[in-house]
């Protein structure tokens, strides 16, 4: 197919891919074709994946230009892997979001059987997964609801540690307050009924989508300081804390929770933020800058 097309330019997304271009660009001839791959893991949680760098970590080094998900994973991957060092080309490719789609003045709220309008919601959106920590957000709105706050929380996604998430939220006695949304076609619903988005990830986010969707709907967010997230919010849109404090975690939600003019400013700034540097067209726009270049 790269020969009887005249492919000049092969880009791989994520590791794998990048070994099958590696291998068609044997085949055809190194000379005859530009490398570009687009990595999207900042670390690995297994030994095997960590093993298997010492196969990807040279194929990636002999591409003509690796693009990264954040400032943080590039150095990382320079300093880790050797990606980017003896003059190869390296560079950051930031997410973006479709602003059309994603405005919170064009979706109508989740309504949520049973629960009062007044009721503050906090939420996440991901793959229940160990390092999506969603527990952390259950923690933490018992620590909130203790506070006398009624608050509620949306969990939207599915996986492996929902069986875990529901032992909490049970062993809490949250059941009443806590929607497990599962998966879904449309997050915007769930999105515009919460007042804060929180992001509890202990490791993998590079830059996380779920988070930009969120500032794009003019939701606060509050973050671990992890990954490419000190680096979406430098310009505002939310605020960050450790992975698992979760005593920093109710006080940022509370803060904003009991401060409306607070939520709407931060929340403003986020949507403003992902409209200047985070948008579906700049992203697109630095692509092709990128491999025209």
């Amino acid at each position: 197919m790269v020969r009887s097309r005249s492919v000049s330019t092969l880009v791989a997304v994520n590791l794998l891919p990048a070994l099958y271009c590696y291998v068609a660009a044997k085949i055809v001839g190194r000379d005859s074709l530009q490398l570009l791959a687009s990595v999207n893991t900042t670390t690995f949680l297994s030994s095997r994946e960590r093993r298997q760098m010492a196969l990807f970590g040279p194929v990636l080094r002999r591409f003509d230009l690796v693009l990264f998900g954040a400032e943080s994973q590039k150095r990382l991957w320079r300093d880790t892997y050797g990606i980017g060092r003896n003059g190869q080309a390296v560079d950051v490719l930031y997410n973006g979001v479709d602003l059309d789609r994603f405005r919170r003045d064009e979706i109508s709220p989740y309504a949520i059987p049973g629960w009062p309008a007044s009721r503050f919601v906090i939420g996440t959106v991901g793959q229940f997964r160990p390092e999506k920590k969603q527990d952390d957000i259950i923690k933490a709105l018992a620590a909130l609801r203790q506070t006398g706050l009624d608050v509620g929380a949306i969990l939207v996604g599915d996986g492996a540690e929902r069986t875990s998430v529901l032992r909490t939220i049970d062993a809490i006695g949250l059941a009443d307050v806590v929607l497990l949304a599962g998966e879904v076609q449309d997050v915007r619903p769930y999105l515009a009924r919460m007042d804060v988005f929180i992001l509890p990830s202990a490791g993998v986010e590079t830059f996380s989508n779920a988070a930009l969707e969120a500032m794009a709907m003019a939701r606060p967010v509050v973050a671990t300081n992890i990954g490419g997230m000190p680096e979406m919010l430098r310009d505002g849109g939310g605020v960050l804390f450790a992975p698992g404090d979760i005593p920093a975690l109710v006080q940022h939600t509370k803060a904003l929770l009991l401060d409306p003019e607070l939520r709407q400013k931060m929340g403003q700034t986020a949507r403003r933020v992902v409209e200047e540097r985070f948008s579906f067209q700049a992203m697109l726009a630095q692509f092709r800058r990128q491999v025209l270049t």
